[in-house]
């Protein structure tokens, strides 16, 4: 597991800064809304049902959002948080950067914002080391945090993981896993794309 270093220090200081600005042009929640189900959802959904060394692993983060809701992107606009995974994985399994689908533009109390609703999948990589020993299962866990907004803004988190099996080869999907990341990367934007469709897969 990584050791907090000053680069992840920085980020989070970034992230609380954003968070009171976030909620600061919110309405606050009422005292009603605590016990009521937070409005999203979050599963690891791996692409194969086995790793293998030297191979590249692709794992969804599907987050369900309620209706009349919506999560941020990487670049949120005027206010908001974007969605955040830190991994904690076994020697030799390092995660790429997320891949962002292209989101959808929000105006919210005269805010413009970039995101997603209803539903969004945030495809990851997982690079397998060369060295790592078929043989064994390995543990891939995520700590997600999310802001999700409204007339409100609610803060989330899970922790989540993935136990899977370390074979010789790679893994097979399931024609639902297949069908869910061809799905899923058909609105993954060009490196120059603008935010103007929707990002959502599932």
């Amino acid at each position: 597991m990584a050791s907090l270093d000053l680069g992840h220090l920085a980020r989070q200081a970034v992230r609380f800064a954003a968070l009171w600005v976030a909620l600061a042009v919110a309405a606050p929640a009422p005292a009603a809304s605590l016990a009521e189900p937070h409005p999203v959802t979050a599963r690891l959904v791996p692409e194969l049902s086995a790793v293998a060394p030297g191979t590249t692993l692709w794992v969804d983060l599907h987050l369900d959002i309620a209706p009349g809701w919506h999560t941020y992107w990487r670049n949120p606009g005027d206010s908001g948080l974007p969605t955040e995974v830190s991994w904690a994985l076994p020697s030799g399994f390092s995660a790429g950067e997320i891949v962002w689908p292209v989101p959808e533009q929000f105006v919210v109390n005269g805010l413009g914002n970039y995101g997603y609703r209803d539903a969004v999948d945030l495809l990851v990589p997982i690079t397998v080391g060369q060295d790592v020993k078929p043989g064994n299962m390995a543990r891939l866990d995520a700590a997600v945090s999310w802001l999700v907004c409204s007339d409100i803004c609610i803060p989330g988190d899970a922790k989540l993981a993935l136990a899977l099996p370390i074979a010789a080869g790679p893994g097979n999907s399931d024609p639902a896993a297949k069908e869910l990341f061809a799905i899923c990367r058909s609105p993954l934007p060009s490196r120059h794309a603008s935010p103007q469709a929707r990002g959502s897969c599932g």
